[in-house]
């Protein structure tokens, strides 16, 4: 394949308007000589670069991306940072603690967010730290001071 042929074959529908108007502009040849190589009609091409001309066509439009930032609000995520601030509490128990919100944000999210706060993870903590407290079973509470079975 020549590499003349890159340009000029099989190329997408904007590609080959843009060779075409780009041909025509650095006066590659003549219009129909150009409308012929890229399969258009004389015709079809002058009236892609009348619109081109008059703005009324965009070879190359913007294209919509999707969203950049995530979907959790900026009160959430205040939220979020207030509670590991203040509570210390872990990114499971902060949301745990927003599941009364209207759209209450997955642990993932959570710990995500605090990463991206700078926030480290938390160490490992005892139940006791964590005010967990553990009921015991009287018998089993007998046993252990006792050390019998």
């Amino acid at each position: 394949m020549k590499l003349k042929d890159y340009f000029t074959k099989n190329l997408k529908p904007r590609q080959k308007q843009y060779e075409a108007i780009r041909a025509v502009a650095f006066k590659e040849g003549t219009i129909d000589e150009i409308a012929a190589c890229f399969e258009y009609s004389p015709r079809s091409l002058n009236t892609i670069i009348n619109r081109l001309v008059n703005g009324k066509h965009q070879l190359f439009p913007d294209v919509k991306t999707g969203p950049k930032g995530r979907h959790t609000s900026k009160q959430a995520v205040k939220e979020i940072i207030d509670l590991r601030r203040k509570k210390r509490l872990s990114a499971k128990e902060i949301a745990e603690e927003l599941k009364k919100s209207d759209s209450p944000p997955c642990t993932r999210t959570v710990e995500r967010i605090l990463r991206d706060a700078g926030f480290p993870r938390l160490c490992r903590r005892t139940d006791k730290e964590r005010g967990i407290l553990k009921k015991r079973h009287a018998n089993t509470a007998k046993i252990c001071r006792s050390g019998h079975r």
